[in-house]
């Protein structure tokens, strides 16, 4: 009777810190903006062929991963609220983390192929542009941003048992379990599959966008101001025309 006592009072057992409520309630309202938000981008887009380009595409497929992400925020809300540890909570903490992995990575690869597309729309000839994007490129390079997104996330912890997906009682949430042998080579592959080459294409792609703008302007600057300076000669020389022929 005690030990049952015990592992009863055990399994509630589960204090709530003010950050995971705090967590929970901004998970809420991700789901309340984000859900809609994106669900409207998708549609804007599907319905009207105008908005139909490779640009948006990636818009697209972005606002596709921002709304997975926020359908399984309920799941992490189960995690962060609950009130007690249950044997349940491993798969829903799974299935939600490995999703949410997945959704960042591809969001964040797909940022890069934005820049990428702005800085070639920019500084490449229209043909080239359109040889790179055209639909059947565009398919393919966004079922490889998934493919790659899906490869670094789930492959490691299913394949090489590389990290582990669960609730992690340490910070009570839904997280990669810190206490996991092999948790931190699970968060190195993240970090730097994820970030530091889309950071660099994004950080190069706008930087040559933003001098190939300058320049723009700066040629534009100069050519007002030459076609200002020729105004008046070309103004005193219709003058002295009108008077020489008002003088005939």
């Amino acid at each position: 009777m005690e030990n049952s006592t015990n592992f009863s009072s055990a399994q509630q057992e589960l204090p709530r810190g003010t950050d995971t409520v705090i967590m929970g309630i901004l998970n809420v309202i991700e789901v309340l903006v984000g859900i809609p938000g994106n669900f409207l981008v998708i549609m804007a887009v599907l319905l009207s062929r105008k908005l139909q380009t490779a640009s948006n595409a990636f818009i697209v497929n972005l606002a596709v991963a921002d709304l997975l992400t926020c359908m399984v925020l309920p799941l992490h809300i189960v995690g962060d609220w609950a009130r007690y540890y249950f044997s349940s909570l491993e798969p829903i903490c799974q299935v939600a983390l490995g999703i949410t992995h997945i959704c960042v990575g591809c969001s964040v690869l797909t940022l890069a192929s934005i820049a990428l597309n702005r800085f070639l729309l920019v500084l490449t000839p229209r043909s080239t542009y359109q040889t790179i994007y055209r639909p059947r490129h565009l398919v393919i390079w966004i079922i490889l941003l998934w493919s790659i997104s899906g490869m670094m996330s789930i492959l490691p912890p299913l394949a090489f048992n590389i990290g582990k997906f669960g609730f992690d009682l340490p910070t009570q949430s839904c997280l990669s379990l810190t206490d996991f042998p092999t948790s931190k080579q699970y968060e190195y592959i993240l970090v730097l599959g994820f970030y530091p080459i889309p950071l660099a294409v994004i950080v190069v792609c706008y930087t040559g966008i933003l001098i190939k703008v300058v320049k723009h302007n700066r040629r534009l600057k100069q050519n007002k101001e030459q076609r200002g300076n020729s105004k008046p000669k070309c103004s005193n020389n219709r003058i002295r025309i009108s008077n020489g022929n008002h003088q005939k």
